[in-house]
């Protein structure tokens, strides 16, 4: 049978060798049997030389039929599959050269490539398929023969077949079901591609577009197993076509192929990301060509390259091989354009997230940007000027050290922390949520105790951070941190952690600084008030059932607490619309529930049950079912709640970890201040530990405050004698402060009168001796001092001040080496102690006790007074300023206690005010802590008027400190306004502008300004910002604008008032007197300034004066405010103007709101003149009897003339053509007198006569600075008018302020400053005169008010030569305080009445511009240098005609005694007098060199006459005119 069959199987090879074996004639099913048989004759011959040989010359036949073109193409695809593996078989042997032509070879390869997308069938998969293996292994045999190698000879069809290979081989990879053997398959199409693509010399585009193609991001999401198989390709193909891809690269990203599909910017870019990994030395040329695109002007191509860039540098060491590229690359973070810093913030946060060893040159190290040093890429980023940069920056950095940690250094983690300060909102809202998700992950899972030291001084900080920004958070920012700390920092959920949230709670507490604690106090205080508004809530929802649809009230209240509780949550908008569906939820048991939450706290586990009955109860389908799971954990705190206390309590007892757990003491204060009922159960619990820990006093001490504080809970302890032992042995130990926690427990738990009381007070009395424990006895003699006076007998309290008086002054010590911190502590409590004796007589207060009382305060104002000394004993500064805030802060209580506040007088108020300025930093931050606690937290229990102390820290000098006057004064302001909406009426006492008296009355007796000497513009800068700082706290408080009217009133009042007797702290009436006048003065203008336009004179307002100013402080004068005038620093020091123009605000001058009533109609006019001529002609008849005093030299304002000025127009400005012909002035400036009625209560004809007192002659030169000066220069009349011209035209302010004053309030400031300067020169220079000061004193009569409206607007027009040196009116609320002083106490200088080199050039400076300015009349004349001088006309100022007014009656008379007339002095050269005025046309002039002031002064006097000579002819036509 075998025999047989090999015979059979012989035969049959013989004949499959034969020419005609395959045939086209034969059916398929034959023609299928003998190809098979064809097959295997071809695969019998080895592939030894011997075999191939053998073959060649056996299967010629064979090689040629299966080669034919039928067989090639036939019909049947099993017909084609076998003779496609004869094929390879016929290669195999023929290999090199193929048996066919190259036509024939071509269709050879194109049956192979029909053959092997037989893969793409979705039924081609290996198990039991025949088809699946015949493919196969016609793959398999192409690619171990490497078959398709021929495709390089093939030169006429080589481009088309190698195009249609790598296309069959990419579209089998992609399309290809998966299976086990697909990776098989994907390899052998690599290999026979590679082998063909590498061993071709030249390739076209086409080959270039489909392979380099293929890595694109379209492509690659398309056909993933393609995109796989041709990088693996590239990768392979290193020697031919790797450096035909980088020069087709370079030349497509040149723009040199534009038919490529890779011209496209994006897909070259992708494809050249996708060559970095596989083909680095394919980016020689193109990284350096995409530098080049980082600097080029089109955003999105730089955009474009720093993307490609980034993703390039993030695989190999290309920022290593092209450190120029990644240095240029770097230099994109300080791009101009925010996009492509936005674009530079993500590539590197990828980059990161690679190469995380980038981290440094990134995050870190500074690099060259056009020759500067600059700060890393990121840490730049993170603080860009773009909100939008640097958000995306900060949530790139956070989330790097979130999931790569070691990439972000500790001090780049603060960096970023600095974030949440942010100016805007987005960025601090991503800073504070992305640094509470690392403590979240590094810390909140894992006790404090397991973390390392790297952890520690890389994440805990951050708690403490995120905290404190709530305190000065608004209500949204505060509400996402509170949300972020519950959500994410202590939840430990998300992390898989079993730790309980109080021990989590515990360990963020004990990460937080003082600062920190409390904040977070505040925040735990604040879940108490939505505990109280939500109880409201429930209450309005059981009387909304019985309330009436139409009930207004009820909806208004309704809406109220809606929005309160609204604003503890993120979205308020929400959370309203929630609570409101939670007020419609019917079931009674739903808010029994969280009713009883609040009513009866509970721990975690007891909470989530109540919670999972809650929403049982709401229904699986309800919308409010985790809102309500909110509320819940609002109301009642998961974290610092009952778990918490429980748990530290716990501890304490057991002795657990009791350092670590002591600091979580500070909450259990805060919890038993404002949620008590916490520990009413937890009775046991506290009187364990006092016995526990009674050899840790600090942890005694908070025990026993919180005990303290919750006392009223502890029923099971009021007749627990075991307890009242223990605190009887506190009150006898060591620790003062514990001793008083524990007498205070004591007295309200047992009561004062029980026997434990009365036995700890029996010791304490037996004690009264001086030893180490003095402090613990006055602490516990306080307690019992507080709670009654009755507790204490006459004598007992009699021996304890005595006790306590001996302590202080000698400090509690005996013989022997003194311990200061126990001198210190002894002379406190001894303050204490005194204090303790006046406030126990609250309860019991008696009249007759008011002296007694009185005398121990005066005891503590003293020390105030003293500056915190003590006898003659010399204390360091810091124990001083302890005593001298203790003191004051003992005076503050007095001030808080209802029946006993009416013993702090005013003094007592100014010396406790002092302490606001005080030297000692920590004193002035206690005392306005006091102040606010006081008059803010407790809501008024210190009156509302002590916040007027907080003005005292205008001047302060620490930033921080200074931010907390503005605040606390900002937030005792919005706690008035909310008491007064609240009550619903007007209240005068929750009224600001109660406080501003007091704030004058503190100015009024400032010890800084309390010398005669001072210089009154220097008081009125200082006082202005003091006053500053108060009205800009009222307006940003959101006061009602109308209290400016009000706040003008009150200083207007207080202005015709004298500071009480019994309020004076200073014996110097006239400096008092002067404070007072200059603080209200420069008040009333900041009012005109801060209150804008106001009806100023109400008399509805005034009839609440006397309501609002008390009656301590101020007694109206007889005959209302004196007409006194000031220097307010509207002109140069020395100088002394009228009030009248200050008194009255800016806009109002000149308008017809602001009239005075003694010129407002014609009648009153008339009378007016009649009473001044009356008082002329008695002014006459006492001259010519010789009691008025005698004509100096500046001669005197004639009646008749004075008659003349006193209603005259004013005189319009000279125009551009005649500018150089200024006609006289008719004004009389009264520089003393006010303007408006409510400045004086007399009669206008009485105020004017008595505003023309000033100081006489004498007084002027009594002075040792006048003396020096009248001494050093002789002077003239017309020289000292002169100087008083320079003096003001030299003022630096009066130029830079021209363009922001009226030109009325201009004419009329300069005209004051010039008139009062030139009066009190003359008198300094001039000689006394023998006539008593009342005949010495200047005639002046007041200006009246322009009647002609048109003429006083011409008047105020500035001619063009003049504009830059008119006068303005110069504003001390303009001026700079830079100027004044940078310390906080600004110094105040003194004249010393020398002239200064700058002295000296402003004379010279305003030689020809005062000449054109004020001219003078002729030479020889006295009245027309009257005229000239600013005395006796309106005092034009610079650039405004001024000429003098020649009386007809006046004679020439003789030079001053001592001077030769000015004609008789040799004038300046011509050269020097061309080049004087050329520069006066410029407003300035020279000295000449050499001369003598005198001459100086004659040439000057010289320049004078001549100018007023030429405008004399105007001034004659004006009179005639009148």
């Amino acid at each position: 049978m075998s025999k047989r069959s090999n015979t059979g199987s012989s035969s049959a090879s013989t004949q499959a060798l034969e020419a005609d074996y395959l045939s086209t004639s034969l059916t398929n099913s034959e023609l299928l049997r003998r190809l098979k048989v064809v097959t295997g004759v071809l695969e019998a011959y080895g592939d030894d030389d011997d075999a191939v040989n053998q073959a060649k010359r056996d299967i010629h036949n064979i090689a040629e039929a299966v080669g034919s073109d039928w067989l090639i193409d036939h019909k049947n695809k099993d017909v084609r599959l076998l003779a496609a593996c004869a094929l390879t078989d016929v290669l195999r042997i023929y290999a090199p050269d193929p048996p066919y032509d190259e036509d024939t070879n071509a269709q050879i390869i194109r049956l192979f490539l029909r053959i092997l997308r037989g893969f793409e069938s979705p039924d081609m998969i290996p198990d039991n398929n025949l088809s699946f293996s015949i493919h196969f292994h016609i793959l398999e045999r192409l690619s171990v023969i490497s078959i398709f190698s021929i495709i390089n000879e093939l030169s006429k069809h080589r481009d088309q077949l190698l195009i249609e290979l790598a296309r069959t081989a990419y579209d089998i990879a992609g399309s290809m079901a998966s299976h086990t053997s697909t990776h098989k398959v994907t390899d052998h199409l690599s290999s026979i591609l590679c082998c063909v693509i590498e061993e071709i010399e030249s390739y076209n585009m086409d080959i270039f577009d489909l392979v380099v193609g293929a890595l694109c991001a379209s492509e690659k999401k398309e056909n993933p197993g393609g995109f796989s198989m041709m990088k693996a390709v590239i990768a392979s193909c290193e020697n031919n076509f790797q450096p035909f891809v980088e020069r087709r690269i370079h030349q497509v990203k040149a723009g040199l192929h534009l038919e490529s599909e890779l011209s496209n910017d994006e897909r070259l870019a992708q494809a050249v990301f996708e060559l970095s990994s596989i083909a680095p030395r394919v980016l020689t040329q193109i990284l350096p060509a995409y530098a080049e695109d980082l600097v080029v002007d089109d955003q999105s191509v730089r955009i474009k390259a720093v993307k490609l860039l980034g993703a390039v540098f993030s695989v190999g060491n290309f920022y290593r091989d092209y450190a120029i590229v990644f240095a240029e690359f770097k230099r994109r973070s300080l791009d101009k354009e925010p996009e492509v810093r936005r674009a530079m913030v993500g590539v590197l946060g990828v980059l990161l997230q690679n190469r995380p060893e980038l981290s440094k040159p990134l995050l870190e190290d500074m690099f060259v940007f056009q020759g500067d040093q600059r700060d890393a890429p990121l840490y730049s980023l993170v603080v860009d000027g773009d909100e939008r940069v640097r958000k995306d920056a900060v949530e790139c950095v956070l989330q790097l050290a979130l999931n790569c940690p070691e990439s972000v250094s500790s001090s780049f983690l603060r960096h970023v922390g600095e974030r949440t300060l942010d100016r805007r909102l987005p960025v601090r809202q991503a800073a504070i949520e992305g640094l509470c998700k690392l403590y979240q992950k590094f810390c909140s899972p894992f006790d404090r105790k397991n973390l390392t030291q790297s952890v520690v001084d890389k994440y805990t900080w951050i708690p403490n951070r995120v905290i404190t920004l709530t305190s000065s958070a608004d209500a949204e920012l505060k509400s996402f941190i509170v949300n972020c700390l519950e959500e994410v920092c202590l939840n430990v959920s998300s992390e898989g952690s079993d730790r309980s949230p109080a021990n989590v709670a515990l360990d963020l507490f004990s990460w937080l600084d003082e600062k920190g604690r409390a904040q977070m106090g505040a925040i735990i205080k604040s879940k108490a008030k939505y505990q109280e508004s939500f109880l409201k809530f429930a209450k309005l929802r059981d009387s909304s059932s019985k309330r009436d649809i139409m009930d207004d009230v009820g909806d208004a209240e309704e809406s109220q607490l809606v929005d309160k509780l609204s604003q503890f949550f993120p979205d308020k908008s929400r959370a309203g619309d929630l609570h409101r569906k939670l007020l419609e939820t019917k079931g009674p048991k739903i808010w029994e529930g969280l009713v009883g939450l609040i009513d009866k706290p509970r721990g975690f586990k007891e909470t989530e049950q109540a919670l999972e009955d809650i929403q049982r109860r709401l229904g699986p389908k309800s919308p409010i079912m985790d809102f309500v799971r909110q509320v819940v954990w609002k109301i009642s705190d998961r974290f610092f709640g009952y778990e918490f206390v429980s748990l530290v309590l716990q501890h304490l007892i057991r002795g657990n970890d009791v350092s670590n757990v002591a600091e979580g003491l500070p909450v259990l204060v805060t919890l038993a201040s404002i949620c008590p009922n916490i520990f009413a159960s937890l009775h046991k619990e506290l009187k364990k530990v006092l016995q526990a820990c009674k050899d840790r006093q600090d942890i005694l001490q908070e025990i026993l405050h919180v005990a303290m504080l919750a006392c009223d809970v502890l029923t099971p302890l009021k007749t627990d004698t075991e307890f009242f032992n223990q605190l009887a042995n506190q009150c006898g130990g060591d620790n003062s402060s514990a001793a008083k926690f524990a007498c205070r427990v004591l007295i309200k738990i047992a009561g004062a009168d029980s026997k434990a009381s009365k036995s700890v007070l029996k010791n304490a009395l037996g004690s009264l001796e001086l030893s180490s424990k003095s402090p613990v006895v006055l602490s516990v003699l306080s307690e019992f001092a507080k709670s009654s006076s009755s507790t204490l007998s006459g004598s007992d309290q009699s021996n304890i001040l005595s006790f306590a008086r001996s302590l202080f002054k000698s400090g509690g010590t005996t013989a022997g080496k003194k311990d200061k911190k126990l001198v210190l502590n002894t002379r406190i409590y001894a303050l204490k102690m005194i204090t303790s004796l006046i406030l126990g007589h609250d309860s019991h207060h008696d009249k007759k006790d008011d002296s007694k009382l009185r005398e121990m305060l005066s005891e503590l104002h003293e020390i105030v007074e003293n500056n915190g000394r003590v006898g003659g004993e010399s204390l360091p500064d810091p124990e001083r300023a302890q005593l001298r805030l203790v003191a004051g802060s003992c005076i503050l209580k007095v001030a808080k206690t209802l029946n006993l506040k009416h013993l702090v007088a005013a003094r007592h108020f100014a010396s406790v005010a002092r302490l606001c300025e005080d030297n000692d930093l920590s004193v002035r931050k206690e005392i306005v802590k006091k102040i606010w606690k006081g008059s803010g937290i407790q809501h008024g229990k210190l009156p509302f008027h002590y916040a007027a102390m907080l003005a005292l820290g205008a001047h302060e000098s620490d930033s921080a400190q200074l931010d907390l006057f503005k605040t606390v004064l900002r937030n005792i302001l919005a706690v008035m306004k909310k008491l007064r909406s609240s009550s619903g009426k007007v209240l005068l006492s929750l009224s600001p502008e109660r406080i501003l008296p007091w704030i004058i009355y503190l100015l009024s007796h400032h010890p800084h300004y309390v010398d005669e000497e001072e210089e009154e513009s220097q008081v009125s800068i200082a006082f202005k910002k003091y006053l500053e700082l108060f009205f800009n706290t009222v307006t940003q408080s959101g006061t009602d604008e109308k209290i400016f009217p009000m706040l003008w009133q009150i200083l207007e009042h207080i202005r015709g008032c004298s500071v009480a007797e019994e309020a004076n702290v200073i014996d110097e009436p006239k400096i008092v007197s002067r404070n007072l006048r200059i603080a209200c003065e420069v008040g009333k203008r900041l009012v005109t300034k801060f209150g804008g336009q106001k009806k100023w004179d109400s008399e509805v307002l005034k009839e609440h004066l006397m309501r609002i100013i008390d009656h301590q402080l101020f007694i109206p004068l007889p005959g209302g405010a004196p007409a006194q005038s000031f220097d307010l620093g509207l002109s140069p020091a020395g100088s002394k103007i009228g009030s009248s123009v200050l008194s009255t605000p800016t806009h109002k001058l000149g308008t017809s709101e602001h009239k005075n009533p003694a010129f407002s109609s014609p009648s009153a006019q008339k009378k007016l003149f009649n009473d001044s001529l009356a008082l002329s002609e008695i002014k006459d008849s006492e001259s010519k009897k010789g009691r008025t005093r005698k004509s100096d030299d500046s001669g005197a304002v004639s009646s008749v003339e004075a008659k003349k000025q006193l209603f005259a127009s004013p005189r319009p400005v000279a125009s551009k053509r005649n500018s150089q012909k200024l006609p006289a002035t008719e004004e009389a400036v009264d520089t003393s007198a006010a303007s408006s009625p409510s400045h004086s209560d007399k009669p206008p004809v009485e105020s004017a006569k008595d505003s023309t007192r000033g100081r006489s002659r004498k007084q002027a030169t009594d002075s040792p600075q006048a003396s020096s000066r009248n001494a050093s220069v002789p002077t003239t009349p017309a020289s000292e008018s002169g100087r008083a011209n320079r003096k003001l035209l030299s003022s630096p302010e009066l130029s830079q302020r021209s363009s922001r004053s009226s030109p009325r309030d201009s004419t009329v400031h300069a005209e004051q400053v010039m008139s009062k300067q030139t009066q009190q020169t003359k008198r300094k220079g001039s000689k006394p005169s023998s006539s008593p000061p009342e005949q010495n004193e200047q005639k002046v009569v007041p200006k009246t008010k322009a009647t002609n409206p048109k003429a006083a607007s011409k008047a105020t027009t500035p001619n063009s030569k003049g504009a830059s040196s008119q006068s303005t009116g110069l504003d001390v609320f303009d001026l700079d305080y830079d100027e004044v002083s940078k310390d906080r106490e600004p110094k105040r200088p003194k004249s010393n009445g020398t002239s200064s080199s700058n002295t000296k050039a402003s004379m010279a400076s305003a030689k020809l511009s005062s000449a054109k300015s004020a001219s003078p009349a002729s030479t020889k004349s006295p009245a027309a240098q009257i005229a000239a001088s600013p005395a006796s006309s309106t005092g034009r100022t610079q650039g405004r005609a001024s000429a003098g007014k020649v009386s007809e009656s006046a004679k020439p008379a003789a030079p001053p005694k001592g001077r030769a007339s000015a004609s008789h002095e040799q004038g300046p050269s011509k050269a020097l007098a061309k080049l004087n005025d050329n520069l006066g046309k410029r407003g300035r002039a020279l000295p000449r060199r050499g001369a003598s002031p005198a001459v100086e002064e004659e040439e000057e006097e010289e320049v004078q006459n001549k100018v007023a000579a030429k405008a004399a002819p105007a001034a004659k036509a004006k009179r005639r005119r009148l």
